[in-house]
């Protein structure tokens, strides 16, 4: 059977937190899951900060991927890995990734009360790389279709301009030699201002 501490939000709740938590540990009861929200996700990291090493043990089978952990005098837990320069630096409380032949190694320190924690894991290139070509894809058609309804909105817009415009002229074409029925509609785009139908003459003119 498993057990799980699930620790809530609320500061004064919190503060009851840390005292049930002491008692928990004084009677020798380890979790096995760590959960919280709020002071409660920090009284959580407190907690899973100093793990026993029954309780990393148990954790590492679940971890779906070759873990070690290095506990503070201890040997290494899971994988076993020496503790190599990039182990010893994550040590000093660093979390960085290192490239290795065929992907990266990942080192995570955590710090505890009696220590550094540092876990290791291994990322495969192939791993790093998956769905990277598909998402490239779906992006490439995503701008496809945009691209594609910017010159339909853009076409639509600029024959709501130019339209009243070629009508115009077809009038004035049709006025030139004397058809003075020729007339043009007055149509336009909405944001273009209407004129009067009698508009005053331009100054200097009759």
């Amino acid at each position: 059977m498993k057990t799980a501490f699930v620790l809530g939000g609320g500061g004064l709740l919190g503060a009851h937190e840390v005292g049930m938590l002491r008692a928990l540990s004084e009677a020798g009861v380890r979790p096995d899951l760590v959960v919280g929200t709020s002071v409660g996700a920090i009284n959580g990291a407190l907690v899973a900060a100093d793990p026993q090493v029954p309780v990393v043990r148990g954790f590492i089978p679940n971890a779906g991927r070759p873990v070690t952990v290095y506990l503070p005098g201890h040997k290494p837990l899971g994988l076993q890995a020496p503790r190599t320069l990039a182990v010893r630096l994550a040590e000093r409380g660093t979390s960085f990734a290192v490239a290795d032949p065929g992907g990266r190694q990942i080192l995570v320190a955590v710090q505890g009360a009696k220590g550094t924690i540092v876990v290791r894991t291994f990322v495969s290139n192939a791993e790093l790389s998956k769905g990277v070509a598909r998402s490239w894809l779906v992006l490439a058609a995503l701008a496809l279709i945009l691209l594609a309804v910017g010159v339909v909105v853009a076409n639509l817009l600029v024959g709501s301009v130019t339209r009243p415009i070629s009508e115009l002229a077809r009038v004035s074409h049709r006025l030139a030699p004397g058809g003075l029925g020729a007339r043009a509609d007055p149509a336009g785009p909405a944001g273009c201002p209407e004129l009067p139908e009698s508009a005053p003459p331009p100054p200097g003119r009759t």
